[in-house]
Parts: C-alpha cells; structure tokens; sequence
C-alpha cells in the first residue's frame, strides 16, 4: 500500500517536533497543533507499510498455522502505536484542538483503532499458539497448534480489513484533520503570544496523567483484582504518549518515558494472556470443553503475569516515574512562573512598545 498522493504531500512537508524550551515558550495552541501535524505525520508513514494482500478477503488459507499475511510483521503493531499517539495527544489537548477535529475524523480514527486492536491481538495469539511450548503438555501443545491452523484465516482477514478500511477511512481523515490544523496554525501565528504557554498546559496535564496512574496503581495494589490491572495499563499509555513529546530535549522526560515502557510490557502480557484466555475459554465450550489442557495453561500464564504486575507495582519503578516525572512538572512550573515574571516588568524608559 502506498500513501494515497492527496497526501503524500503531507508525509514528506510535515517536520518532525519535539518538546524543545523555545517551544515550552509559545503558545500551547500553536504548539499543540504542531504536535498533532508530526503525530499524523507519523501515522501516515506507518499506514504506508501496510500490505494488501492480492487474495480475497475470505480466502480461506491452508491449514498448517503458516502466519499470514505475508509482509512486514511489525507493520499492524506499529500502525497501532502510532494512531495510539495521535489519539491520545487529540484526547490530551482537546479543548485546543476540538475546532481541528471534526466528530466524522474521531469517528474514523476511533474505527481504525478498533480495527488495528483487533487485527494486533489475533496476530499475538496466533503467535503464541504457533510458537508454545514452555510450560505445556502434549496435549496442550497439540491443541495450541490447532488452534493456530484455525485462527490463520482469521489473522489474515483481520489485517486485510484494516488495510481496506485504512484506505478508504484515513485519506479523507488526515486530509480534513491537517488541513484545519494548518488552518489554525495560520490564525494563530498572527495572534503575538496569546494564550496559555505550553510549559504551563504540559505541566497541568503531566500532573493529572501521573495522578492518575498512582491512583490506579493504589487501587490495584489494595485489592488485588485482575480488572483492575487495566486502568493502570491505561494511565501508563497516556502519560507515557505526553512525554515522549520531549523526545530528547529533556533527560526527566526520557527517563520516565523508558521505565513506562517497561512497565507496559508487562501490563501488555497479562492483557495479551488474557485475551487469549478468553478466545480459548469460548471455543472450548463451543467443543465441549475439548480446549481444556490448553485452557489451563493459558490460566496459568494469566496468573504468573498477574503476580508479576503486581510485584511491579511494589517496586522502585513506579516510584522513579512519578520522581522523575515531578521534577519535570516542577522544571515547567518555574519556567512558566518566570516567563510570566518576565512579562509584568515594567519596560525601561524609552523602550519600544513593538
């Protein structure tokens, strides 16, 4: 698949941005839509490395477990990811950026997430069906390999919906999203400084992800429910979405940003193990329960990662992130403090008001 040319011009135009102190300084308006701009940047790129497959979409394929489609195997995760981004920084800044972002583009991008969710967990199961053999017994390594054969279509048909709607959706999505961002970008450059800066919007909204995450971190921690590992997966995204913004220009922002990932890996297994849990638990009981030794296994795997996540939530790790996140939040707070310090003091006599 390449990007369709309405917006080819976008992909090659749009610069990459970061968080830099000159840019802390301007207003968050203009800034955040600059963001936005690089995000969908971003994502237009990874859509371009998904494949279609010259089969139909209900082909049926071999049976065998051989993983399909062919093509880069990465291209649905990364695609993910980076629509992932783009959302949460939409969702982050929404009331700056809610004149950019028309309900139709949300309704599309929140489809073509669900999609690339989708197509994302069947290829991780089949994945895991296919290549399982820790921990398990000969029958439950004969029924993953047959569940394997079976979910291939699924897997295929899955990224091949993606890919059509990604085609049909995302042109029109990225042509109105960037062109009103642009727009904007226009009007507000002609506006000297108004508006809130940007160290002082981060820092508001770093504060409110990171308390966020140790609330759901508390109540994960107290009561010990599988369900609750969710929301803290969540939280741990969102605040980790917000300071990969700095990229490099901040070393708070990368060290944070490195532990999330960590952190996110193991909250991506249980979800993974859990979700494959359940697609094992429903066709077992649609076989009569025949899934059974698999069933166990993957129970297992659910509650190994459960223990795991909850060890990490006891751990220096969290502790770290919320240290080196507050420190940043503290940076942009005096930063913020001192450019509006700056701009009280009275002017020395005969300066230019221009």
């Amino acid at each position: 698949m390449c990007v369709p040319r309405r917006l080819a011009s976008h992909v090659v135009t749009m610069a990459s941005t970061a968080l830099t102190p000159e840019l802390l300084g301007q207003p968050a308006r203009h800034v955040a839509r600059a963001l936005a701009r690089d995000r969908l940047r971003k994502t237009l790129e990874e859509a371009a490395r998904l494949e279609i497959s010259p089969r139909g979409a209900d082909t049926v394929e071999p049976v065998g477990g051989a993983v399909p489609p062919e093509g880069d195997p990465e291209a649905v995760h990364d695609f993910r990811v980076a629509l992932r981004r783009l959302r949460t920084w939409l969702r982050a800044f929404r009331p700056l950026l809610d004149d950019a972002v028309t309900r139709d583009t949300r309704r599309r991008l929140r489809r073509l997430w669900r999609l690339a969710g989708d197509a994302r967990d069947l290829q991780v199961q089949h994945a895991w069906l296919t290549d399982a053999t820790s921990g398990l017994n000969s029958a439950a390594m004969a029924q993953a390999r047959s569940l394997a054969a079976e979910f291939a279509p699924s897997v295929a048909r899955a990224q091949r919906k993606l890919t059509r709607r990604v085609v049909k959706d995302l042109p029109r999505a990225s042509a109105e999203l960037a062109g009103r961002l642009e727009r904007e970008r226009r009007d507000v450059g002609a506006l000297s400084g108004a508006g809130t800066a940007m160290s002082t919007a981060m820092a508001r909204l770093l504060r409110t992800q990171l308390e966020e995450l140790q609330a759901n971190m508390v109540r994960l921690r107290r009561r010990r429910r599988l369900e609750l590992a969710h929301p803290v997966r969540i939280a741990a995204k969102r605040l980790r979405y917000l300071l990969d913004a700095f990229d490099r220009s901040s070393r708070l922002a990368t060290a944070a940003t490195r532990r999330l990932a960590a952190l996110q890996d193991v909250f991506g297994d249980l979800h993974d193990a859990q979700v494959l849990a359940r697609r094992i638990g429903a066709t077992g009981g649609q076989r009569n329960r025949t899934a059974s030794s698999l069933e166990v296994a993957v129970r297992r795997r659910v509650d190994t990662t459960f223990r795991r996540v909850r060890q990490l939530s006891r751990s220096g790790e969290l502790t770290a992130v919320h240290a080196a996140t507050d420190r940043l939040i503290r940076q942009l707070e005096r930063r913020a403090s001192g450019a509006r310090l700056h701009s009280l003091r009275p002017k020395a006599p005969g300066s230019s008001r221009h």
